[in-house]
């Protein structure tokens, strides 16, 4: 990508074109920088509903099917990729339009405070590839979750009993028999 820009001079016929050409890279460099944050911030909320989706699924006792599991990690995948394609052209963009800035105030030896570094750095796209593998791992990794706290306090207080929660009324007059039978010894 080039511009082509008739040479400038440091004379004041100028200096209202490079004004006026400054200004329009400007507006160009602040849309690629808005869009930057509009792709990052739209994949991660996909991600972030796909983490609170798989969760909610996870905790009712729901599993998924493995097509479903690998149909929802191809997604997960593509998201993250496109993210990360669309934020660093946006960038290199941006990047390029700023050199351009900086090359016509040379010409009429001025400097703004808006040079960004060059490096390349993790800000979105690590934080995208994170997102990315943390959604993976809820996918494929799920947590048991405690759904029902009183149903784990009745199991852990029928064990320090040693009698187990009875299936039928038969067991339950038997396991009610060998309880009494345990408080009479005492």
């Amino acid at each position: 990508m080039t511009i082509q820009v008739s040479p400038l001079r440091n004379v004041p016929e100028d200096f209202e074109r490079y004004v006026a050409t400054r200004e329009r890279m400007q507006e160009e460099i602040k849309f690629r920088r808005e869009r930057q944050w509009n792709v990052f911030s739209w994949i991660s909320s996909l991600l972030l509903a796909i983490i609170g989706g798989t969760i909610a699924l996870y905790s009712n006792g729901r599993d998924f099917a493995m097509p479903h599991k690998w149909l929802l990690a191809v997604a997960v995948a593509l998201f993250a990729i496109f993210g990360i394609i669309r934020i660093r052209h946006d960038r290199s963009v941006s990047i390029f339009y700023t050199e351009a800035c900086w090359s016509l105030d040379e010409v009429f030896g001025l400097k703004f405070d808006d040079r960004m570094s060059k490096r390349w750095h993790l800000g979105h796209t690590g934080f995208l590839v994170l997102m990315a593998i943390t959604t993976l791992g809820v996918i494929w990794c799920p947590v048991e979750s405690v759904s029902d706290p009183a149903k784990n306090r009745k199991e852990i207080s029928m064990d320090l009993v040693g009698v187990s929660e009875p299936t039928n009324s038969t067991t339950k007059r038997q396991s009610d028999k060998a309880l009494k039978g345990k408080e009479a010894k005492k």
